[in-house]
């Protein structure tokens, strides 16, 4: 997921920094200034959570013990499908509200799409 010069907004002071995604703000770790940067997520990253971003399943499968969907964000669809593990099984088509709660940023200067792109699977 890439966040443009415009989104990173700030700096807290345990570090984290502020990005505007979908409209809304949140705080990830990670050293990267106000520029182009790569948001990157693991499936834990993501939960459901009331009032989250709102999203779409487009696959959903059982993997590892793990009920898990992928979802496109329905404010940032050229984000990608995003890994989401859930506690019971979903189906193509369901609405999800997804918070975040970690990710980090890094320069997409000398970073590849691919590697952010990487970090977006189960770990």
């Amino acid at each position: 997921m890439t966040c443009s010069s415009d989104d990173v907004t700030g700096r807290l002071p345990d570090g984290r920094r502020r990005v505007r995604i979908g409209g809304r703000e949140v705080a990830v770790p990670g050293r990267v200034e106000s520029r182009p940067a790569w948001l990157c997520l693991h499936a834990r990253d993501l939960v459901p959570q009331p009032g989250g971003f709102p999203s779409r399943v487009s696959a959903a499968r059982y993997e590892d013990g793990y009920h898990v969907a992928d979802i496109l964000l329905d404010d940032l669809p050229e984000a990608g499908p995003l890994t989401l593990r859930l506690d019971a099984r979903a189906a193509t088509g369901d609405a999800i509200e997804v918070g975040l709660r970690g990710g980090w940023m890094l320069p997409r200067e000398g970073a590849s799409p691919l590697l952010a792109a990487r970090r977006t699977e189960l770990a």
